[in-house]
């Protein structure tokens, strides 16, 4: 099951905030989370403005996986792991209150995964978010992946709002990711259930030491200001045209979207009369099946002629593409970064 659920927004604050009227097909309103944020933007490869408006509106199906679970329980271990890294700094890290949620305004909440504190000062730094990873020997590149960005500098962000002893820069942010192979992340959820967290500490240790285990560690600028300036807006926009008032994000062909408009009804029955743009439509998808069965069949063609263009040999690569006969003679064919 899912690990987190977002809080719920306070009618009344949201009104008064946006100055409008809540449209009254919205019967629950959630407040914007910082991964639900990098999904309006496009930056999440794991959902978009359709699936958060679902989520927002508490008409989307609880999100459930392993996936979800394990970084839940493994949250603890890698904040312990990353903990010297801080320590050379000066800088410690800390849970934050209650459920981990922060309330920056009606509509918009962070949950940073730690909170970075300067030890002699007590201030507050930086944020940390936590991850892991199954591709243990894949270097971590945080540019690669705008979504955990997004997320650490939303973190960064509202506590540097709301936190009364904080640095208004939080420079001291950071992305810290723990790859490991599904086996031995068992093995280190296994240990935390039977032996502790410090005891899982150490065999984490002793993983990485052997290169069973990888701990990525990169360090982020949120950059406030600009996110105040050119995030925070377009956010707030979003929330209060697709959100307050309801309106549906445009259509695309995203299974997302396709599952937010067969819930714009409770039920379908009946005959509709039939117009230009249904017309059209089944018009347009009937010349698009017909050019996918074309390409099948050229697809097929092009498959017979690699395999005889191979002879006696499984696999040809060079010149930017790579060929390969697989099991059940599936044809693979990738394109290769040609190196100068």
């Amino acid at each position: 099951m899912s690990t987190y659920v977002y809080p719920l927004a306070d009618p009344g604050a949201i009104e008064e905030h946006f100055g409008v009227k809540i449209a009254p097909t919205v019967d629950v309103m959630r407040s914007l989370g910082a991964s639900n944020s990098s999904m309006v933007l496009g930056l999440n490869p794991y959902g978009n403005q359709h699936s958060v408006k679902a989520d927002l509106l508490g008409i989307s199906e609880p999100r459930e996986g392993d996936h979800l679970v394990r970084g839940h329980e493994l949250e603890p271990l890698v904040a312990e792991l990353a903990l010297p890294v801080l320590s050379l700094q000066g800088l410690t890290a800390v849970a934050s209150f209650g459920d981990g949620s922060i309330q920056v305004e009606p509509w918009i909440h962070c949950t940073p995964d730690r909170i970075i504190v300067d030890k002699s000062s007590g201030q507050a730094v930086g944020t940390m978010e936590i991850k892991s990873n199954m591709d243990t020997f894949k270097p971590y590149v945080s540019d690669e992946r705008p979504d955990h960005n997004l997320q650490v500098r939303q973190c960064a962000w509202g506590v540097s709002k709301t936190w009364p002893n904080a640095d208004k820069h939080m420079r001291e942010s950071m992305l810290v990711c723990l790859a490991a192979s599904e086996d031995s992340f068992t093995l280190l959820r296994n240990a935390i259930k039977k032996d502790g967290l410090q005891a899982a500490v150490s065999l984490a240790r002793e993983m990485i030491d052997i290169d069973m285990a990888r701990l990525h560690v990169a360090t982020i600028d949120p950059d406030i200001d600009g996110f105040e300036r050119e995030i925070v807006p377009k956010l707030s926009d979003w929330y209060k045209k697709h959100i307050v008032l309801d309106q549906m994000p445009p259509i695309d062909g995203s299974s997302e979207c396709r599952d937010a408009l067969m819930l714009s009804f409770d039920e379908r029955h009946g005959v509709a009369e039939i117009s230009d743009t249904i017309i059209s439509l089944a018009e347009r998808k009937l010349e698009i099946r017909e050019v996918i069965k074309k390409l099948k069949e050229e697809d097929a063609n092009v498959s017979n002629h690699l395999i005889r263009a191979l002879g006696p040999h499984e696999r040809a690569f060079g010149e930017g593409v790579s060929v390969t006969i697989g099991k059940k003679n599936r044809i693979y064919v990738k394109r290769k970064e040609v190196r100068e």
